[in-house]
């Protein structure tokens, strides 16, 4: 199945007429191993994230006390309390956590 970008020309309609595929989504899909992480392997911190341990248990997750990863954005709850996107390196796993509930190291 294909998929394209919300702002793909195919989707010009009815502001303007659609137009060819300009997200890449009628490539073919590359031939290159697969991105996901094989048994036991651990991902990179992308170059510029901030390194965290999570020091405090996440309600609802399967995040666990003491999983190390990195912070890849911010947002803030209804609630009006900071949370950070938390990506655990061990599996790339991704929650929402609150931003006290984790340290940088």
């Amino acid at each position: 199945m294909k998929y394209h970008w919300s702002d793909c020309s195919l989707h010009n309609m009815p502001a303007m007429p659609n137009k060819p595929c300009n997200c890449g989504g009628d490539a073919p899909p590359p031939k290159s191993k697969s991105n996901k992480l094989k048994e036991g392997e651990i991902m990179k911190i992308p170059e510029g994230k901030t390194k965290v341990k999570l020091m405090k248990s996440v309600s609802q997750s399967q995040l666990e006390i003491f999983d190390v990863g990195y912070i890849d954005g911010y947002a803030q709850a209804a609630d009006e309390r900071p949370y950070a996107v938390f990506v655990r390196v061990r599996d790339g796993l991704m929650d929402m956590v609150t931003i006290n509930s984790v340290v940088a190291f």
